[in-house]
C-alpha cells in the first residue's frame, strides 16, 4: 500500500541519517543539519498520514461520545442519591462503572468502526444510562412535580403504598433507619430495584406505583365549568338536566392534555386521580371517591350499565394491606338494600384500572349533577319571583294553595334542605346544630333524633363534634355522621320518610313556609332577593315544569347525596 511505502520511505531515510551523524564525528553537526532537512522533506507523506488517521479516529470517537445518553435527572437527585450509602446507590460510582463500558466501546469503534461486537455493547451501554435514567425519574417522581407534597399521598394508593413510598422517600433523603434498598443491579440492565423491609420488591416486572395528587388540568377545567354554569344561571330561560350537565364535564375531561405532556391526551392515573383530589370549589374536602365510599350516593352509582349492582373481589380487588378477609364477590348492596362494603373496598374498587373509564363516569354524574342543582337553584329563584317556582307533577299548575298529601310530598325534600341550611347557617358549631335538630323535632312529629347520652365526656364530646345521631321514625331506626360526606343529605332524605309532614302547612311560596317545632328561623333567610318585592302570581299557571333531573314535572331539589356543595361544616 501506498501509505506503507511512504512510512517505510521515512523509516529508513532516519536510519540513513543517524549513522551519517554519528559516524564522524568531525562532521556531526554538518551531517545532522542535513539529516534535518532530509528527514523533513522524505517523512512528511507518513507523518502527515499519522496525523490524518489521528484526527479521524479522535472525530469518531468524539461524535460518540457527544451522542452517548444524558443523565437528565441529575438535577432531580438528593445528595444522598449522588454519593450514595448502605442502603442507596450512589450516582457518581454507577455513572462512572456504565460510562467507561461506553467510553471503552467508544474507543474500539474509532478504530473500527465494522466492529460488530463494539456495535453492540455500546448500544447496551447507552441502554444501561437510559435505565438508570428512567429509574431516577421514577424516584422523582415521589417528591417532585403535581404528585406530592410533604409525603402526603392521595388515596389513589393503598395504605400499604403510600407506606414504602413515604419509607422510599425518607431512604432518598439519607433518613430511612428500616434498610430500604434501592439499587441498579448489573444482572437486570441496571434497571430500578427497591427492595422493601416486608419482602416487597419493585422492579421492572413490579413498577413503583405511581402517585398521583392533583391533576391540575383537570381540577382547572372542574372549576371553569362551574362558574361557567353558575354565571350562566341567572339569565337562563330553562334548568339544565343533571344527564346534560354529567355528559358535558364528561367530554371536557376527556379532551384534556396531560399534566406532563401538552402533546398527550389524559393519563389514566391522572383521570383516576381525580376521584380523590377535592375538585369542588366549596372551601370544604370533598372528594367523589369519600363520598362514593360512604354508599349514600343513589343506587344508580353502584350499577353496571345492565342495573345489576357492581362487585368487589375481596380476594383479587383488596390490596389495603389489612387482614384479609376472602369474602368473595360482593355487590355492593344486599338484597334488602344496605350497603354492604367498607370503606376501604369502595376506595379500592375506584382504584382499579380496568375501570377507571366507568368510574370516570360516575364521577362526572356526580359533579355534573351537583353543577345543575347549582344552576336550578339560580334558576328557580328568578321563576320564584314570576309565581313559578313549584309546579304540580302534571306541570300544569303551581302548588299555591293544594294542601294534599300527594302535593305535599313533592315539597318535602326542598322542604328539609331548607330547614338544613337554616340550621347550618345560624349553628356555630357542629355540637350546637346538633341541639338544634333535637329541639326542632320532638316526638310529637314522628321524629326522635339521639345524640350520645352516656360514656365518658371525652367520648361524648368526640361523637357530637363528628355530628353521631340517631334517628327514629315509627319503626325505623338509622344511625349517621353528618360530619362525613353524604351523611347530611342523607340524614334529610330519611326525615322526608317520616309522616311529619302531615303536620306541614306547605303553601306555593317556600318564603312562607315555616321552621319545625317552633324554630325561631325565617325561611326568607334562605333567599338572596328582598322579600319586600316578592308579588307572587297565585293564578299563573304558565312556564315549564322545573323538574331538573329528567323532564317530568317532579321537583328535583339540591338536596340529593351527589351534590357536593351541600355538605356540613
Amino acid at each position: 500500500m501506498a501509505t506503507k511505502a511512504a512510512a517505510g520511505s521515512a523509516d529508513g531515510n532516519i536510519l540513513k541519517q543517524t549513522a551519517v551523524a554519528f559516524g564522524d564525528g568531525g562532521a556531526a553537526v554538518a551531517s545532522y543539519k542535513m539529516f534535518d532537512e532530509n528527514f523533513k522533506a522524505s517523512s512528511k507523506p507518513g507523518m502527515e498520514f499519522f496525523q490524518a488517521e489521528y484526527a479521524r479516529q479522535e472525530g469518531t470517537f468524539n461524535a460518540l461520545m457527544e451522542n452517548k445518553p444524558p443523565l437528565q435527572t441529575v438535577p432531580l437527585l438528593e445528595e444522598t442519591q449522588m454519593m450514595g450509602n448502605d442502603n442507596v446507590v450512589g450516582m457518581d460510582g454507577l455513572m462512572k462503572e456504565v460510562g467507561d463500558m461506553y467510553k471503552k466501546e467508544a474507543r474500539i469503534l474509532a478504530r473500527n468502526k465494522d466492529d460488530m461486537g463494539a456495535q453492540k455493547r455500546i448500544t447496551e451501554a447507552a441502554g444501561y444510562i437510559q435505565n438508570i435514567d428512567a429509574g431516577n425519574k421514577q424516584l422523582a417522581s415521589l417528591k417532585m412535580g403535581n404528585f406530592e407534597i410533604d409525603g402526603q399521598y392521595n388515596d389513589l394508593l393503598d395504605p400499604t403504598q403510600k407506606g414504602h413510598l413515604r419509607g422510599i422517600h425518607l431512604a432518598l433523603k439519607g433518613k430511612d433507619k428500616t434498610g430500604i434498598k434501592i439499587e441498579y443491579p448489573k444482572e437486570d440492565g441496571y434497571h430500578l430495584k427497591v427492595t422493601m423491609p416486608d419482602g416487597t420488591i419493585y422492579d421492572r416486572n413490579n413498577p413503583l406505583p405511581s402517585p398521583q395528587g392533583e391533576y391540575k388540568n383537570g381540577g382547572t377545567a372542574a372549576y371553569k365549568f362551574y362558574n361557567d354554569v353558575r354565571a350562566k344561571s341567572t339569565g337562563a330561560t330553562s334548568p339544565m338536566t343533571k344527564e346534560g350537565a354529567a355528559s358535558e364535564f364528561l367530554t371536557t375531561i376527556n379532551g384534556l392534555k396531560s399534566d406532563g405532556n401538552s402533546e398527550a391526551p389524559i393519563t389514566t392515573d391522572e383521570k383516576m386521580s381525580m376521584f380523590f383530589t377535592d375538585i369542588v370549589d366549596d372551601g370544604k374536602d370533598l372528594t367523589f371517591a369519600n363520598a362514593f365510599a360512604s354508599g349514600n350516593l343513589p343506587k344508580e352509582f353502584y350499577q353496571d350499565e345492565t342495573g345489576a349492582y357492581i362487585t368487589f373481589d375481596t380476594k383479587t380487588d383488596d390490596k389495603s394491606g389489612a387482614p384479609f378477609v376472602d369474602r368473595g364477590l360482593v355487590p355492593a348492596f344486599d338484597e334488602n338494600g344496605n350497603f354492604q362494603w367498607s370503606k376501604e373496598e369502595a376506595t379500592n374498587y375506584l382504584r382499579q384500572k380496568r375501570f377507571a373509564d366507568h368510574n370516570m363516569k360516575r364521577m362526572s354524574k356526580w359533579f355534573g349533577g351537583a353543577v345543575a342543582d347549582v344552576h336550578n337553584e339560580n334558576f328557580n329563584k328568578k321563576k320564584d319571583m314570576q309565581g313559578n317556582y313549584l309546579k304540580l307533577p302534571d306541570g300544569q299548575g303551581g302548588y299555591t294553595d293544594v294542601y294534599d298529601n300527594k302535593a305535599k310530598k313533592e315539597k318535602l325534600p326542598l322542604y328539609f334542605d331548607m330547614v338544613s341550611k337554616n340550621v347550618m347557617s345560624n349553628s356555630k358549631s357542629m355540637e350546637e346544630s346538633l341541639e338544634k335538630y333535637e329541639n326542632l323535632f320532638g316526638s310529637a312529629y314522628g321524629i326522635e333524633i339521639q345524640t350520645l347520652q352516656e360514656g365518658s365526656d371525652k367520648e361524648i364530646a368526640e361523637s357530637r363534634k363528628k355530628g353521631e345521631v340517631n334517628v327514629v321514625i315509627g319503626d325505623q331506626e338509622k344511625e349517621f355522621i353528618l360530619s362525613e360526606p353524604g351523611q347530611l343529605e342523607a340524614f334529610n332524605r330519611f326525615l322526608a320518610t317520616s309522616p311529619y309532614y302531615k303536620n306541614l302547612f306547605l303553601g306555593g311560596n317556600p318564603e312562607e313556609w315555616e321552621m319545625p317545632g317552633g324554630g325561631n328561623f325565617n325561611m326568607s333567610d334562605m333567599f338572596n332577593y328582598d322579600p319586600t318585592i316578592f308579588t307572587p302570581n297565585q293564578n299563573n299557571r304558565e312556564g315549564g315544569s322545573v323538574n331538573n333531573n329528567r323532564g317530568s314535572g317532579q321537583v328535583t331539589t339540591p338536596n340529593q347525596a351527589q351534590v357536593p356543595f351541600r355538605q356540613f361544616p
